[in-house]
């Protein structure tokens, strides 16, 4: 029998506070979970920012044009002006751990050239990654990280060099090279064993959702979704006197569809005069 929409909410609410329960995420892994059976995908719409071209961000010429009798400067973007090639290469790495066990992300710098340590390899522990739970860090082209159990840093469970194309990696050993009406047997034998919790497979599929946005979102942007799925829209606008009672009210965090005001930044140079 498919989870009702309550269930998944008590589900949710076992690991998280209440002012981060999210309805929009409880209703979509709801409409997840009832469909996963037939194999039918989820349809919807979402928005995300399309960069402009970097031309845009200058405006180097002007023209004149009367308007109702009235003079007005038309700014123009320079389409001439290249993107220019960044010496820094650096990025952001993501890595998702969908074990069941908690797992050691290390970093992989091979081994020492020279010194006392000459030919010892020099490893760094980034942190610890709780079952179902992920962790980020900077990176560069061609850096290796690697995952340990927790209790034997000796024993390596699986290892990547990472890329900018590729930023993100998931860890998820029990349905490795499966597809998807394996992976759905397989688990619904695991919780039936007792092996898997019904919040650890909550909480797999949650991961899955957006692992399938991402994809999405690459293709649109040409970007990595790095964030969560799905994310509550700000919208932009007068929005002060909500954020302010939000914070008197001790909310302390963004709730679901707050209004924020959002400056609008389109070109270098521009100015906004505010009264205060």
């Amino acid at each position: 029998e498919d989870p009702s929409l309550e269930q998944i909410r008590s589900i949710v609410g076992s690991y998280l506070p209440t002012s981060m329960i999210d309805r929009q995420h409880s209703c979509l892994l709801h409409q997840y979970a009832i469909n996963r059976s037939s194999g039918r995908s989820i349809r919807g719409t979402t928005r995300v920012y399309e960069r402009p071209h970097v031309s845009t961000y200058y405006r180097s010429r002007q023209r004149a044009s009367s308007s109702d009798n009235a003079l007005a400067v038309v700014v123009e973007p320079n389409y001439k002006i290249p993107p220019a090639s960044l010496t820094f290469t650096g990025y952001a790495a993501k890595f998702v751990n969908l074990s069941p066990k908690s797992v050691n992300l290390y970093w992989d710098g091979g081994r020492i050239p020279s010194g006392p340590r000459a030919g010892e390899m020099h490893t760094v522990l980034v942190g610890t990654i709780a079952s179902m739970e992920s962790i980020g860090t900077s990176s560069f082209p061609g850096h290796t990280f690697y995952l340990t159990p927790t209790y034997d840093k000796d024993h390596m469970l699986q290892r990547w060099t990472i890329t900018e194309d590729g930023p993100i990696s998931y860890y998820d050993p029990a349905f490795e090279d499966m597809s998807t009406d394996a992976q759905r047997t397989e688990m619904e034998r695991l919780v039936h064993d007792g092996k898997w919790t019904e919040e650890q497979r909550f909480r797999r599929e949650a991961w899955l959702v957006d692992r399938s946005f991402g994809r999405d979102y690459l293709i649109k942007t040409g970007r990595a979704w790095l964030a969560n799925f799905p994310q509550p829209y700000l919208r932009s606008g007068d929005a002060v006197r909500d954020a302010l009672s939000m914070f008197d009210n001790g909310a302390g965090a963004v709730q679901e569809g707050h209004a924020m005001h959002m400056w609008q930044a389109d070109y270098i140079g521009q100015t906004h005069d505010v009264n205060t």
